[in-house]
């Protein structure tokens, strides 16, 4: 009994100070992301005209400041949810999750930046697919980083395409782009913090995380996570996920 009450008090005083932690860089992370996202609008109404024309020499210098200050927005959203993995697996909410009304909701929020790249996006995840247990707080962030990927690591006139099948007692998500492609002997460190791809450090901003969140998730929710990719052909993420009883 004694034994019980302590470790329940060691687990309580873990959770407390990882929160504090989490909480505390959470608060950092806001107080930039906010000046850098007003930036982000003042930018774009110099790029749209709005505020004059500007010259040649002068748009490029916008284009270049617009450039650094996504990737800056970027980088403090990945820190972001770097900083939540622990806490993560301490507030654990699973329950029986529906994801085909889940990744409809999301191909739908993607269009628009897809369609910019002329990129058409496919689900074919059926209404009535199987329930899983997660939750889903956590595998819309999963579903939506994968679909980021997806599109930014594609090529123009591209496609998405989204589906799913049962495999003994989970349910697989596949999410397959035409784009660029993983070198193979890049894919086994995939999962690791910081990890880009060489074919992507020139031209793609990004920092390493995404990819690292996500399987800590997925491994959370005791699911299988794997990559089959070609260079220069594209690339298909797959997730399982428990099915529900």
């Amino acid at each position: 009994m004694h034994d019980q009450h302590t470790t329940h008090d060691v687990i309580e005083k873990l959770h407390t100070q990882v929160t504090e932690c989490s909480d505390f860089l959470s608060l950092m992370i806001h107080q930039l992301r906010t000046p850098l996202t007003a930036n982000k609008w003042a930018l774009h109404m110099f790029q749209s005209g709005d505020l004059g024309s500007l010259s040649d020499e002068g748009k490029i210098i916008l284009e270049k400041i617009i450039q650094n200050n996504n990737q800056a927005i970027e980088l403090l959203h990945d820190i972001h949810q770097a900083n939540h993995v622990a806490t993560w697996k301490l507030e654990m909410n699973l329950q029986s999750t529906h994801l085909s009304p889940m990744m409809t909701s999301l191909v739908a929020s993607f269009q628009f930046e897809a369609s910019g790249n002329n990129i058409t996006m496919i689900n074919h995840i059926p209404e009535n697919a199987p329930l899983v247990i997660g939750d889903e707080k956590q595998l819309k962030m999963v579903f939506q980083n994968i679909l980021e990927n997806a599109i930014k690591y594609n090529r123009p006139h591209g496609s998405i395409t989204i589906e799913s099948h049962v495999h003994h007692n989970q349910l697989i998500i596949s999410i397959h782009d035409s784009g660029i492609g993983i070198p193979l002997d890049s894919q086994k460190q995939l999962f690791t913090k910081f990890f880009r791809a060489p074919n992507v450090l020139e031209t793609h901003q990004g920092t390493g995380l995404g990819l690292f969140v996500v399987k800590q998730i997925i491994d959370a929710h005791q699911g299988t996570m794997w990559v089959e990719s070609q260079e220069s052909i594209g690339t298909t993420v797959f997730i399982g996920l428990p099915l529900a009883k």
